[in-house]
């Protein structure tokens, strides 16, 4: 059984088989800080690599060349559903697999554009370009809160406002932190 040069999977579990390769660009790039200085030149002080991205030139006939087609129609109605599946994976992460490229699977790769072009006999090309997806992880850290932070008073007052009743509150409210962040055990001393 052949592999098919390319296929596509989404993270539902939909995949869809492409019959031929004819172009991979894989350009690399990277966005450099420019800031002009007095006499007009640029000053570049920092470059950040940007996430890769590939461009596909593929193609899908109403035969298919291999045999792993994933339950695809065949026939013209292949076409159509081509063009279905990949309205549907738009702006959707999906799982590349190039067989005999260097990196035979693309993970965390977003389709970002697909062009639909004439040019097969029975059949569309289609330019694919992939983003791929860097995902910052995220951590929370705890910041601890001084007891004597909560106990200071604040001594601008307003001239001519009665503010006991806003310093009750935020006695109130510092009560109800200190609780939060040391426990219900108040320190008396």
């Amino acid at each position: 059984m052949a592999t098919a040069p390319l296929t596509l999977t989404l993270d539902d579990g939909r995949t869809w088989s492409f019959d031929a390769v004819t172009r991979i660009q894989e350009p690399r790039r990277a966005t450099v800080t420019r800031h002009p200085i007095e006499d007009g030149r640029q000053f570049a002080d920092h470059a950040s690599v940007l996430p890769f991205q590939y461009v596909i030139r593929a193609g899908v006939t109403e035969s298919p060349f291999s045999d792993n087609v994933f339950d695809q129609e065949v026939g013209p109605a292949r076409i159509a559903a081509a063009d279905e599946f990949l309205r549907a994976a738009l702006g959707q992460r999906v799982t590349v697999v190039l067989p005999g490229a260097a990196d035979p699977v693309l993970e965390d790769y977003v389709l970002s554009e697909a062009t639909a072009e004439r040019g097969i006999a029975k059949g569309r090309q289609y330019v694919l370009r992939l983003d791929q997806v860097q995902v910052a992880s995220t951590t929370f850290i705890t910041i601890p809160v001084e007891q004597s932070f909560l106990e200071e008073e604040d001594g601008g007052d307003q001239v001519g406002e009665d503010t006991s009743d806003d310093e009750q509150d935020e006695e109130e409210d510092g009560s109800i932190l200190y609780e939060i962040i040391y426990g219900d055990e108040k320190d008396d001393s």
